[in-house]
């Protein structure tokens, strides 16, 4: 057993928006609480992503204990939208069939005019969630609402400090979009994790994350920087045709995260 511990949670409401941070979430097999419950799609029923409009990371999403929703970006009032389940809608995601409820026409202009790319926002549908092409290698699949594979995202700070001794300009961890950060276990550590233990929630692991554009894009900023740093994780962290930085993961048995509580994993 190695120990180590939680330095953060971070769940990201709206699909490509800016993560909020966390002192403690319940996590189930969907991810942390609220995590992608909320994605924007176009007026083709396309999904949209950092990948397609960088300026995503600057939406703000808080939602409250009632789940209505909070935007907010710089120059923009903010709007609330309480869940609307009238108008259901399919939409595809990575190739998986999805659904979800759209969410009106004020938050799709608030968008539209932040954006400048005619959209609309849609909450998952709880009914239906969508079943993962990944499995926990246990006999059964993972669950997920819009994320794009897997319920959770575990990096540690040190894989993160040993990517930017190699880098001009350091990076922060925001642009990587974890769930839940851990210290104190060495570098890559979440590579060879087979099974966390927080308290009473067992998180099991399922496959590395490949890595795309978006780790190009400053967080704060919602501007790409150019190749970095995803040109220097390729010349170290590339396997099979895929740049792989971080682990998903899966709540194999729900239960309460903290930060600064004790974790304990199993390598495989």
């Amino acid at each position: 057993m190695a120990n180590g511990r939680i330095t953060g949670l971070y769940t990201y409401p709206v699909k490509s928006c800016a993560g909020v941070s966390l002192e403690e979430s319940q996590c189930n097999e969907l991810g942390l609480i609220y995590d992608r419950e909320w994605v924007v799609v176009d007026s083709s029923g396309k999904v949209l992503t950092q990948r397609d409009n960088p300026r995503m990371a600057l939406i703000e999403p808080k939602v409250d204990r009632h789940g209505a929703l909070t935007l907010r970006a710089a120059n923009h009032a903010a709007l609330t939208v309480a869940p609307h389940l009238n108008t259901y809608v399919e939409i595809e995601l990575w190739g998986d069939d999805c659904s979800g409820f759209d969410q009106g026409s004020d938050v799709a202009g608030w968008l539209t005019q932040f954006l400048e790319v005619e959209c609309r926002l849609l909450l998952h549908d709880k009914g239906r969630a969508r079943k993962s092409r990944f499995g926990s290698g246990l006999g059964r699949e993972s669950r997920v609402a819009f994320a794009d594979c897997c319920p959770l995202l575990i990096m540690s700070e040190e894989s993160v400090s040993d990517l930017n001794n190699w880098l001009t300009e350091p990076v922060t961890m925001d642009r990587f979009r974890p769930s839940v950060v851990i210290s104190g276990m060495g570098k890559y550590a979440e590579d060879q994790i087979k099974t966390f233990y927080v308290n009473g929630t067992k998180l099991q692991s399922i496959k590395p994350c490949a890595r795309c554009v978006i780790v190009t894009i400053d967080q704060k900023e919602g501007i790409s920087k150019g190749p970095e740093p995803l040109q220097t994780l390729n010349k170290f962290r590339r396997q099979n045709g895929k740049v792989l930085f971080g682990q998903y993961f899966m709540a194999e048995q729900p239960g309460l995260l903290r930060v600064g509580d004790m974790v304990l994993s199993e390598e495989n």
